[in-house]
């Protein structure tokens, strides 16, 4: 039997996290919570932040591995009143007595900033949103390295995209853009689709400088130029599977894998979903400057039901989770993947395990998160009451590591 935690609110849960495979944050409009999963239930919770700027309007709390192999979380919550806004991000530290806290790394007011998504490799959390709350907002996206204080500058995205867009065709339709961080690249992409083109993704590249420790305690910025970049036709770009990149020995290429939906035939709109690495090629010199190419390699077929994105992938293994659902059940399942394959050195998908089944009258369930080293599964449900109902999952013994 799985081992699960039950946590049930009537108010709107904003988000919930687990970190270092030991606390379970939950976030509201008015305070965040904490619980230390290694006491017994009848510890209750801790409230680890109340916002002292108005409402919660977003938080997530993400957590990865750093440059040298440690543990590290971080939060991004944004406050809001009626005229003005603040974002803050901290970094989440366990004290003396094993108590979460929340120590400030950078803060901003902004006035219309809305936040999206929230991204945190080894080393630089990005943040997504848009200025303003109509289709025609602007995209935004805040690059920091934690480590070094450091904010990253880039160029628009979004104007390259539409340059590039532009050219396969005057109609189009645009998704909006994706962030993936890892210790040595910051990647972006925008997927678009054509009636004449069909669908695209633009993807650029940009190398991370060497880390180095500042002295002063202001933020600095250093601006980043593309590395690589390139457009590759018939995928929609979905989810990270990695959050780190692997080099190819034999052409010291970089690896980094992700999940798309394939359209075959070409301009098919029937989506195929597909798992495979994006390979950054060396570079060579264009204008004036060196900018590498970047292909999408499938990697090897995987027959699986329809997945449903409820952020199905995870850092730190080469094994996946998401959601998925045969008729009117649903199932959380599992897949792991051999980046170079045991023998030929091929790419391959290997194992589909149905793991956890929801019946019929847990439809609202959805993944939220998972902990790949502790083992656990986080779970959120509308009950039919509407109220929210959080569980904790812990099934490291019954998945085959």
């Amino acid at each position: 039997m799985f081992k699960s935690r039950e946590f049930r609110y009537t108010d709107r849960v904003l988000d919930a996290s687990l970190v270092f495979g030991q606390f379970l944050v939950i976030a509201f409009q008015d305070e965040v919570h904490c619980y230390d999963l290694s006491l017994d239930e009848a510890s209750g919770a801790r409230i680890i932040y109340r916002p002292t700027h108005g409402i919660l309007r977003s938080f997530h709390c993400t957590s990865a591995i750093d440059v040298e192999g440690r543990p590290f979380a971080c939060v991004t919550l944004s406050e809001v009143t009626e005229e003005t806004g603040r974002i803050s991000v901290y970094l989440l530290n366990v004290g003396e007595q094993s108590e979460l806290t929340l120590d400030l790394l950078h803060q901003f007011e902004h006035s219309t900033f809305i936040v999206d998504a929230v991204d945190l490799g080894p080393r630089v959390i990005a943040i997504q949103g848009v200025v303003g709350p109509d289709f025609n907002a602007d995209w935004r996206l805040i690059v920091l390295d934690v480590h070094t204080h450091t904010q990253f500058l880039l160029p628009s995205f979004t104007l390259a995209s539409q340059t590039e867009m532009r050219e396969l065709g005057p109609d189009y339709f645009c998704d909006t853009p994706m962030c993936i961080s890892t210790s040595t690249h910051l990647v972006l992409a925008n997927s678009f689709y054509g009636r004449t083109a069909g669908w695209h993704a633009f993807i650029q590249a940009f190398s991370l400088p060497t880390p180095h420790t500042h002295c002063h305690l202001t933020l600095a910025s250093t601006p980043l130029t593309p590395s690589h970049h390139g457009v590759i036709p018939d995928i929609r770009v979905g989810g990270t599977l990695l959050h780190d990149t692997v080099l190819d020995s034999s052409t010291q290429d970089a690896l980094i894998t992700i999940g798309v939906d394939m359209y075959e035939p070409p301009h098919s709109r029937t989506p195929l979903p597909r798992y495979g690495t994006l390979r950054l090629s060396t570079t060579h010199v264009a204008r004036d400057h060196e900018v590498g190419t970047i292909a999408f390699q499938p990697l090897g077929h995987f027959n699986h039901p329809r997945v449903l994105r409820s952020r199905p992938c995870f850092s730190g293994t080469s094994r996946v989770f998401y959601l998925t659902e045969n008729g009117s059940d649903r199932f959380v399942a599992a897949f792991e993947y051999d980046l170079f394959g045991r023998d030929s050195g091929a790419t391959t998908a290997t194992r589909y395990l149905p793991t956890l089944r929801f019946l019929n009258e847990r439809a609202q369930a959805s993944v939220i998160d998972y902990d790949p080293y502790a083992g656990q599964l986080l779970c959120r449900q509308i009950t039919a009451d509407g109220s929210y109902m959080i569980e904790v999952f812990d099934f490291s013994a019954q998945v085959d590591t």
